[in-house]
């Protein structure tokens, strides 16, 4: 006899049918391994969104770490020097411009010379004959360029025809160095920060017969 249930005899030779349960079915909350396909297209999504993330996040717009080093000696005052924001963009001819909005600038100082250093920041759109400022006098600024205009977080420059300075005031007669500055920018939809910039020394003794 064909079907899928099961004959139970009873003593008056009666027979009932009972049916069997159906199998449960499976528990949609169990874990399932993915097939090794969908694994392999899991891992290479997860790689690429790793990797544009990373390529958001670090822009390489300018020359990478303190590409030269500048300074005064004991009691010149106050410097202004440029950030290091040159593109990185010179094609042996000259610099292909590249638009940037400057998220904020910070020097890079010792822990114990936060507070021996006033430093200020303004944007100079040097004169062509200038060409471009790596350190100077403040007073000498109004003749190097044709336009300067205080420093503001979120503001945005085609460098290298803008440049950004730092006017740093030591604020005792001790040595004080600024290894470079922290630039955080955004260019395009990449925003992120990197450390350039020129090594800053002042008040330094050695300083003072180079540049008597």
């Amino acid at each position: 006899m064909g079907g899928t249930g099961s004959i139970d005899w009873y003593d008056d030779g009666a027979t009932t049918t009972v049916e069997q349960p159906p199998e449960a079915a499976p528990d949609p909350r169990a874990f399932r391994w993915p097939r090794p396909l969908a694994l392999a297209g899991i891992t290479l999504a997860f790689l690429a969104i790793c990797g544009v993330s990373w390529w958001l996040t670090h822009p390489d717009t300018f020359s990478k770490g303190l590409t030269y080093g500048t300074g005064v000696g004991p009691g010149a005052g106050t410097l202004v020097t440029d950030i290091g924001d040159l593109p990185d963009t010179n094609n042996g001819k000259g610099y292909d411009p590249v638009t940037v909005t400057y998220l904020d600038v910070t020097a890079r100082l010792a822990p114990d010379d936060v507070g021996r250093a006033g430093i200020d920041y303004v944007a100079c759109r040097p004169t062509p004959e200038t060409n471009r400022i790596i350190s100077s006098r403040p007073s000498l600024l109004d003749g190097w360029c044709a336009e300067t205009v205080p420093f503001v977080p979120g503001m945005t420059l085609e460098v290298p025809t803008w440049q950004v300075l730092a006017v740093i005031t030591p604020r005792d007669d001790r040595p004080l160095a600024v290894e470079g500055f922290v630039l955080q920018y955004r260019v395009g939809i990449r925003a992120g920060q990197q450390v350039t910039g020129p090594s800053v020394s002042m008040n330094e003794p050695e300083r003072a017969s180079s540049d008597e």
